[in-house]
């Protein structure tokens, strides 16, 4: 019995050693179904993701809604403990003074253009004016918008982007292909067919990570999760029609 006792405590005790608070800081823009942040609490895809891993390692997550560039800030000066979505590419001269730890893929997903169907297949120099979100970098365009050929009209909200491609402001929105489908697919101000990729033209086929400063064990834990809770991943993905 003292043995069965003293095995109960010292398990407990491991499982008291690995859990954490952790303050996660995510982006504090418009972004469902993978992620939003309305009056500071956030929701989607992301959200459940991480509150199922969090439960699965008994950590307690803290989540920091930040503009895009300060989560950046907040993460190198090891303000946040973890940061959601990252990639190695994004505001990789930032990040070159401090090692970030990446998990692996958490989301595939495709920015490109997205205009009205009648504009489809045009090339890439048509395109004058690009709308995006503000705090987003369109890669395969800066060529063009650091020339002066490609003019941008930054916007804060996705509402507000889809307003520019109705008003004929902008010839073109840079965005993610699967939040711009769920929008349009589930916002009845605007046609489900406003704008489509058009994916002859250039853009970006990559995936979001988990990334911290501070705690590497804490993506191993999160690595190990994605791949022995792959069915619910899985499943989420498909609640959150975020299948490519």
């Amino acid at each position: 019995m003292k043995y069965f006792t003293l095995l109960i405590s010292l398990c407990f005790l491991s499982l008291h050693v690995q859990s954490k608070d952790l303050t996660v800081g995510v982006e504090d823009i418009e972004y469902y179904p993978i992620y939003e942040s309305k009056g500071g609490v956030y929701g989607g895809y992301a959200r459940e993701l991480l509150d199922g891993f969090a439960k699965k390692y008994n950590h307690k997550l803290k989540y920091k809604p930040l503009p895009i560039k300060r989560l950046f800030s907040e993460l190198i000066n090891e303000t946040v403990d973890l940061k959601f979505p990252d990639n190695k590419y994004w505001a990789s001269d930032l990040k070159k003074s401090k090692e970030v730890k990446y998990s692996a893929p958490a989301l595939e997903y495709i920015d490109g253009a997205l205009m009205p169907p009648s504009k489809i297949g045009q090339d890439k120099n048509n395109i004058k004016k690009l709308g995006i979100i503000r705090g987003f970098t369109a890669w395969e365009y800066l060529g063009d918008i650091k020339s002066g050929r490609l003019k941008l009209s930054e916007v804060k909200k996705m509402s507000q982007l889809m307003l520019l491609v109705k008003s004929h402001r902008v010839d073109a929105i840079y965005f993610n292909v699967l939040v711009a489908r769920y929008f349009l697919k589930h916002n009845d101000d605007f046609s489900v067919d406003l704008v489509n990729f058009d994916k002859s033209l250039p853009h970006t086929r990559d995936h979001y990570h988990l990334s911290t400063i501070k705690h590497p064990d804490v993506i191993a834990q999160f690595n190990e999760y994605l791949e022995t809770h792959a069915a619910d991943v899985a499943h989420l993905k498909a609640k959150f029609e975020l299948e490519l």
